[in-house]
């Protein structure tokens, strides 16, 4: 038998309601704050004074694409660890602290806080990856590299003004 017959990154998962609520509640929560003052922030380009910030489309295919990993690595972590209590306070914060810098940032306007919530962000990211599996921390990855792009930008135009 060849040994990558026995290799799965996704592990099998039971779509129960638990698991139907981990993967959705990081998006839903995300999209909810968003348009709790969309009025605030649709006309706006938010980080237009910054030279190197990514076109406003790229925004629109990264986030549900970080949102889809951070729910299926809570599913999995769910299902493939013990401490169960720890890993579900782990992945609310983070959907939280995500949610937070939205309503910061975008309904709020207070630019500063929103570092503030971004650098959370990335504890509660480092902090959930020390205590789930391999499987569950690749999916990790590439909302941490997102978040840590998101506190270059929200620095450089906190220090432009």
């Amino acid at each position: 038998m060849n040994k990558m017959e026995n290799f799965t990154l996704l592990p099998s998962i039971t779509w129960n309601m638990g698991n139907v609520v981990r993967f959705i509640m990081p998006m839903v929560l995300g999209y909810l704050t968003s348009q709790s003052c969309w009025w605030k922030v649709s006309g706006k380009r938010a980080g237009a004074t910054v030279a190197f910030r990514p076109p406003a489309y790229v925004f629109g295919i990264v986030w549900p694409l970080l949102y889809i990993m951070i729910g299926l690595s809570w599913v999995i972590a769910a299902k493939t660890r013990k401490q169960n209590t720890h890993i579900e306070v782990c992945y609310i914060s983070i959907s939280v602290l995500l949610a937070s810098w939205i309503f910061l940032y975008g309904c709020k306007n207070k630019k500063v806080w929103g570092v503030y919530s971004i650098a959370l962000s990335i504890g509660a990211v480092i902090m959930t990856m020390n205590v789930v599996d391999v499987e569950s921390r690749i999916l990790l990855v590439p909302l941490i590299t997102w978040l840590l792009l998101a506190l270059l930008l929200n620095v450089f135009e906190v220090s432009k003004t």
